[in-house]
């Protein structure tokens, strides 16, 4: 497994850590979960293709997220944030859910600036083998994490991670959201 970042996006070096392990992880509640998946299941018809990108994935359709249900998930995760960092955050972006299809993959990056602590909610998954995001550790090395649907891995942003191997399986739907201390303004 290859390991490149995206130097045109951020220097990570230059980003304070705000955790040891530099993830975090733990459960949707419940309840947010419960009305996700139950809004994923009456809205499938409105998936498309997300906009290709064959440099950094491959292979995944997009669900775009209601302004309620961003309104709602940054209500509810941004207390899970400020309490994993134990600082005030803000919200810098949340991204439609991402379908990963069969044979998809992301490249092992780092993400943009701006987001500096996000979260990636597993809402769905029908696979055949289980499929590992690969984290950077504090040693440098990337380490192999499987999430369940109700899983919410928090993490810093500037940790280079990704899905460098192939899905093996029909979907796995993913929920990106993105925040960044309030010291940053």
């Amino acid at each position: 497994m290859t390991t490149e970042t995206a130097d045109d996006y951020q220097n990570p070096e230059i980003i304070p850590r705000y955790s040891k392990e530099g993830y975090h992880l733990g459960k949707i509640p419940f309840d947010l979960f419960y009305d996700i998946q139950h809004w994923y299941d009456t809205n499938k018809e409105r998936i498309e293709p997300e906009p290709a990108n064959i440099e950094w994935f491959y292979n995944t359709d997009v669900l775009y997220l209601t302004e309620e249900l961003k309104n709602r998930l940054d209500d509810r995760i941004r207390p899970m944030v400020k309490e994993w960092v134990k600082e005030e955050v803000q919200l810098s972006g949340i991204y439609g859910m991402r379908i990963y299809r069969n044979g998809a993959w992301l490249k092992n990056h780092f993400d943009r600036p701006g987001h500096i602590l996000s979260g990636i909610l597993n809402i769905d998954q029908d696979v055949d083998e289980d499929w590992p995001i690969f984290m950077e550790n504090p040693d440098g090395q990337l380490d192999p994490h499987y999430l369940e649907p109700g899983d919410l891995m928090l993490y810093e942003s500037q940790l280079v991670h990704g899905r460098e191997t192939p899905l093996k399986g029909r979907g796995y739907a993913n929920i990106f959201v993105h925040y960044r201390p309030s010291s940053w303004n």
